[in-house]
């Protein structure tokens, strides 16, 4: 197996160097030179003169443009380091021959107990309840032991709308069982295996009006970019919770904003931002009834060791001439 000449990681080291070092070797293995950028890089003459000379990256949210691979001349592997492939611009990778691999289902459990996690927190005000016995709260006259200011709700007995049904929104029903909840999906093609396991299938539009929270897991593409907003919104009920695990764009932020700021819906529990990491002044951060998470869904010791399993895996695959999860 021939390896690379000049491998660069951005964006995605700090992860990687959390993992065993038996994994760290074998990524040291796949080229002769192993660069490596800890942060996102926004600019893209920066990823054009981090990518200059090398024939392979690995990344996991640094954009990739039609502009940075057309100026990229000796790439030909990109490794994203994850299951969305969004930040890479697929059809040009395509043009100027160069092979995209993905990471799937790595995340799949992480990402589901991370959302119920999430919800069950959100519905109980567990943190605004903690935070209360620490003495900087409680200072105020009254404000100590106040349980009813911190009145909950269950989960048994509400509907759950799964918007795709994949890997993760699977695993997210048969939890959700657990709860007893009741569990409507829509997805692009039905999934009559799932209605079988009493999972109800229905019309998108049906699913907003009907769902007490609803759930986003889809990939982002021009057919789901903004597939929630102010139309959507308005379709929701008074008292529905949105979670978005999936892309930040999915999402229009404006009407998310206008949504939460007029109280229309209840809440919103959000992992993943439309650029990220988002302006420490992005208005969401101060939005009322959200519950914000900086994209750690997916982050378990577990879930990290199978991602950089798999994304390593796909490169010695590429070099042996059998690539796969290729995605290009």
């Amino acid at each position: 197996m021939t390896g690379f000449n000049k491998l660069v990681l951005i964006d995605c080291w700090n992860e990687f160097s959390a993992v065993s070092p038996s994994l760290t070797k074998r990524l040291r293995r796949l080229a002769r030179n192993v660069l490596f950028y800890r942060t996102i890089e926004q600019d893209p003459q920066k990823v054009i003169r981090h990518l200059q000379g090398a024939d392979a990256v690995f990344l996991g949210w640094t954009s990739l443009t039609r502009e940075i691979l057309m100026a990229s001349s000796s790439l030909r592997y990109v490794g994203v380091v994850a299951t969305g492939f969004n930040m890479v611009d697929i059809r040009a990778a395509k043009e100027e021959g160069i092979t995209v691999t993905n990471v799937p289902s790595y995340s799949t459990n992480t990402v589901a107990e991370f959302l119920f996690g999430q919800l069950i927190t959100f519905l109980r005000r567990s943190i605004a309840a903690e935070k209360s016995l620490r003495p900087s709260e409680h200072s105020l006259p009254g404000r100590f032991w106040e349980k009813m200011m911190f009145m909950g709700s269950e989960l048994e007995g509400r509907t759950l709308g799964i918007i795709g049904l994949g890997q993760i929104g699977q695993r997210v029903a048969e939890i959700a069982k657990v709860f007893k909840m009741k569990i409507v999906y829509w997805n692009r093609h039905r999934k009559k295996n799932w209605e079988k396991k009493g999972v109800r299938y229905l019309p998108f539009k049906k699913l907003l009006k009907e769902g007490d929270v609803i759930s986003l897991h889809v990939a982002l593409n021009d057919e789901t970019r903004g597939l929630i907003g102010a139309k959507e919104f308005s379709l929701m009920k008074k008292n529905a919770i949105l979670i978005n695990f999936a892309r930040g764009a999915i999402v229009e932020k404006k009407a998310l904003l206008s949504v939460l700021q007029r109280r229309r819906i209840a809440g919103a529990i959000i992992d993943v931002y439309e650029k990220e990491p988002p302006d420490p002044k992005d208005p969401l951060l101060k939005a009322p009834n959200s519950f914000l998470s900086p994209h750690i869904a997916w982050l378990t010791w577990e879930s990290n060791e199978r991602m950089f399993t798999i994304a390593v895996e796909n490169a010695e695959a590429f070099l042996r001439g059998r690539p796969k999860n290729v995605v290009s």
